[in-house]
């Protein structure tokens, strides 16, 4: 072990695979860089990629234009942090509601990630020699749930910007106040300490307008803080740094959110109400299953961009998860971090987009690993030649992500109906007509998977059976739930207005609804 002249921590391999791999990064870097950017740039596309959480920060963005939103879906946005329905919303406000705001939106969702790619590459330049940096920042921009969501109205990037920018900060922090990190006298003394700070207050604020689970992040940074200055008995410091910070993050909420220091989030709350209010059988049983769907799907198509099958993905993500653990060796932040999110995953619900603001740490933790078994094997008591092994790692981990980013590439020439395997197949269509027929006061109960993108392209309120409260139409058919929703509101369909055929020739019907004592008047 040497320490780097960039960082404190660095492992020399001169001889080794990937002591060679980095010098080559090193080497080629002005290639990696322009490979990495034509890859971003032939995939972008200017046409919306349906899905229903992107329309539903459309559809907010619209309604927060018209100041409509405290309409029929006013409860579906409540959950929403703003950032995303701001963006949007001033694209609209410039471009018209149409086309050309969603491909100023996905302009500025792309730029995001490009920024978001050259702060990573700071981030890890402190801590890594060139070399590595240079290959760390290019296998976090292949990742496919970044590169992916670098098309996607999602809050995702503009979070994981906020997310780096706040590691940044903090290593910066760090190795400016060095050993005296801890001493008051000479925080406002030390070079680049001022600049640290705004870093990551920067990455506290976009994190808070983006998304609520800024709060894992701001608990682990306490978390940190106390641990240290615990450690180190500053107690006067502690408890200022820790108010700071409490107060700061709190203004930034009540700034972005709304909610006050006494009040939760709906996210917030859902987690409350989860832990308290839910059985231990219950709570357990949801926990297992959270576990099981993190090691076997969110996990893999996260972290690698594919579902591999519970066979292989177990392994894997147990093994992954070992790594993570090995974060604590680098930096406490770190592995507090790593552990919140997978234990907020577990309590709630893992999706591989969520991966997204941890994913360079995921990255750094896999190279770590890299370098610490090309280290082991090297050992002489291993008497197989085990040179192929960390070799075939890096072709399998880049590989798998590199696949799916051609697939993303394939979508950009789709068009709405083509999208995810012709998914979408007579929805537009479908939309236009609910757009002829439906007053816009009235509401139209749809199947859950088509709901939101239904309510963006007809301009109308489109709901689902757990959404639905007052509406005249219907699109049929209807799930078991959405029939006995129909059921409850003692409502039959007595008009057909329009039908269009979908994937695999399945018919989906707009029908005017009314009473059920309709047929006896």
């Amino acid at each position: 072990m040497t320490t780097a002249t960039t960082g404190p921590i660095s492992i020399e391999k001169p001889q080794m695979f990937t002591g060679k791999l980095t010098s080559w990064a090193w080497q080629y870097r002005w290639a990696i860089v322009g490979s990495l950017l034509a890859l971003y740039l032939i995939g972008f596309s200017f046409s919306w990629r349906p899905g229903g959480d992107s329309a539903l920060h459309l559809c907010y963005a619209r309604d927060l234009l018209r100041s409509h939103t405290d309409g029929m879906r006013s409860a579906l946005y409540q959950p929403l942090s703003p950032g995303m329905a701001w963006v949007l919303a001033a694209c609209m406000h410039l471009f018209g509601e149409g086309p050309n705001a969603i491909a100023a939106g996905l302009t500025i969702w792309l730029a995001i990630a490009s920024i978001t790619l050259l702060l990573v590459y700071q981030w890890f330049s402190l801590f890594c020699r060139r070399g590595e940096a240079v290959f760390l920042t290019a296998s976090f921009g292949i990742t496919e749930t970044f590169y992916s969501h670098a098309y996607e109205l999602l809050p995702d990037i503009p979070f994981a910007l906020g997310s780096i920018l706040m590691l940044l900060g903090v290593e910066r922090l760090q190795q400016s106040l060095s050993n005296d990190w801890c001493d008051a006298t000479v925080w406002w003394q030390k070079k680049g300490v001022l600049r640290s700070v705004f870093e990551l207050c920067m990455g506290i604020v976009i994190m808070s307008i983006f998304r609520s689970v800024v709060i894992v992040f701001v608990s682990a940074v306490i978390l940190t803080l106390f641990i240290k200055l615990v450690h180190y008995q500053k107690w006067r410091i502690l408890i200022f740094t820790s108010i700071a910070i409490f107060v700061f993050t709190i203004s930034a909420r009540w700034l972005a959110l709304g909610v006050g220091p006494l009040s939760l989030h709906p996210d917030e709350k859902l987690v409350i109400d989860l832990i308290t209010q839910t059985s231990p059988y219950d709570l357990l049983t949801r926990m297992w299953q959270n576990i099981q769907f993190l090691l076997t799907e969110a996990g893999p198509e996260g972290i690698l961009g594919q579902d591999l099958g519970p066979i292989i993905s177990i392994p894997i993500g147990l093994i992954l998860f070992m790594l993570g653990l090995r974060l604590f060796r680098r930096r406490l932040l770190w592995g507090i971090l790593f552990c919140a999110f997978i234990v907020q995953w577990i309590l709630v619900l893992p999706v591989d987009r969520y991966f997204i603001p941890i994913t360079g740490l995921i990255t750094l933790a896999i190279w770590d690993g890299l370098c610490w078994l090309e280290s082991l094997t090297a050992q002489k008591h291993f008497k197989i030649s085990t040179k192929w092994l960390t070799p075939a790692i890096v072709i399998i981990w880049l590989g798998c992500n590199l696949a799916t980013d051609l697939k993303v590439f394939a979508s950009r020439f789709e068009n709405h109906e083509q999208y995810r395997r012709n998914k979408y197949l007579g929805i537009p269509g479908l939309a236009a007509d609910i757009h002829k027929y439906v007053d816009p006061a009235e509401a139209v109960l749809a199947p859950t998977w088509m709901n939101m993108e239904l309510s963006w392209w007809s301009d109308r309120v489109v709901m689902n059976q757990l959404t639905a409260t007052h509406f005249s139409y219907a699109i049929l058919p209807l799930s078991d739930e959405g029939m006995l929703k129909m059921k409850q509101a003692k409502l039959i369909p007595i008009k057909e207005l329009a039908n269009h055929s979908g994937k695999r020739g399945r018919m989906y019907t707009l029908w005017l609804l009314a009473p059920e004592d309709h047929l006896n008047q």
